[in-house]
């Protein structure tokens, strides 16, 4: 078998050995640049946390979030109660516009075709993300959000999946804080660990379906749990509910300092060192992407066993309405797309590809 290019940087590249109509191996390999906050050792904190809000296009105030709390634990500086709402209202925020803009794609809103839905989408989605910029004010927009939410129906709350064929077990295994130590001790030993960290032989798995208790892998769990997060995120915003595990971090000593944000694709781990003049000297940042596509992780478990023939079209239709846009009949293409969906409910931060292969006779 001719050997495949190296992945591109910036890309997720997922290679499936299928064998009698499954998936018998999955090899997963993720190329994706340095952390933008690495590049800027040297400066301060408070020159860079409002570049990593603009420059990180998906979960830039969780980013920005993490580098600002880190810092402050870094410097002994411990932020005052009202500075951590503003932030965990930014992040409320964020979560909103990113499910929102998942279950539109997803085309899972109730009378999603109307144009009165698509319009007051729009409306919510604006108001979220001028939210999750925190410029200025947070009232406002805040208010704006939650009048625009009061108009758009999410849909059903207790809405159960289509019943669909037996599929491989996937057991649960979320990341949690209580996970955050030994995180901690791999990012501190380690320069490569963010690259493919592991917990003693555990790949866990982040996102909401975890934060939910149960797993992307589970068909139709993204985007039940996509629902359940941002009707917490809003009981946030309007101050009906409160819950402190948005953000955690501490000092580690000798000017380090570490920061854990619950992002919307799942716990980011930012773990920065600070000089005496106050400049980043070092910062090592782990995203959620790498858990959940980890080559020994929960998108590796899932694929594999998953039927990868004209079943996976039938399958795919109940679950992921993948055939739905069609294909021109090709049962090989329509295959593709319904891994594709699969893939997609655990949500990475760079485009995916997926690499067909055939196992050797």
């Amino acid at each position: 078998m001719n050997a495949l290019p190296a992945p591109e940087a910036g890309r997720v590249e997922i290679r499936v050995t299928v064998a009698e109509g499954r998936v018998r191996a999955a090899d997963i390999r993720s190329l994706r640049p340095l952390s933008i906050v690495s590049r800027f050792t040297g400066r301060t904190v408070g020159e860079i946390v409002p570049m990593l809000a603009l420059l990180h296009g998906p979960c830039g105030a969780s980013h920005a979030a993490a580098l600002h709390f880190a810092g402050a634990a870094a410097q002994g500086r411990a932020v005052p109660t009202e500075e951590t709402a503003a932030w965990i209202r930014r992040l409320a925020g964020e979560r909103v516009a990113e499910h929102l803009g998942h279950l539109a794609a997803a085309e899972a809103l109730p009378d999603f075709a109307s144009y009165e839905t698509r319009r007051r989408l729009r409306d919510m989605l604006a108001a979220a993300r001028v939210l999750a910029r925190g410029m200025g004010s947070l009232d406002r927009p805040a208010a704006t959000l939650l009048e625009a939410a009061a108009r758009l129906d999410l849909g059903d709350r207790t809405a159960k999946p289509t019943a669909v064929p037996p599929e491989p077990a996937h057991p649960v295994d979320p990341l949690t804080g209580a996970d955050d130590p030994a995180i901690l001790a791999g990012l501190a030993a380690d320069p490569d660990f963010p690259a493919r960290p592991a917990l003693e032989a555990r790949c866990p798995e982040a996102g909401p379906a975890a934060r939910c208790g149960d797993t992307a892998a589970a068909p139709g769990m993204a985007i039940r749990a996509r629902r359940t997060e941002i009707r917490a995120a809003l009981a946030e915003i309007d101050g009906t509910a409160t819950d402190p595990a948005w953000i955690a971090g501490g000092g580690l000593g000798d000017g380090a300092g570490f920061a854990a944000v619950e992002s919307p694709r799942g716990r980011l781990h930012y773990r920065v060192a600070i000089a005496a003049d106050g400049r980043i000297r070092e910062a090592r940042v782990l995203a959620p992407t790498e858990w959940n596509f980890h080559p020994q992780g929960p998108v590796a478990r899932m694929l594999v066993g998953l039927p990868a023939d004209h079943g996976a079209v039938e399958h795919g239709a109940v679950e992921h309405g993948a055939v739905e846009h069609g294909s021109g009949g090709d049962p090989a293409r329509d295959a593709e797309r319904v891994l594709a969906r699969r893939v997609a409910a655990f949500d990475p931060c760079v485009p995916f590809r997926i690499v067909w292969e055939a196992a050797d006779a």
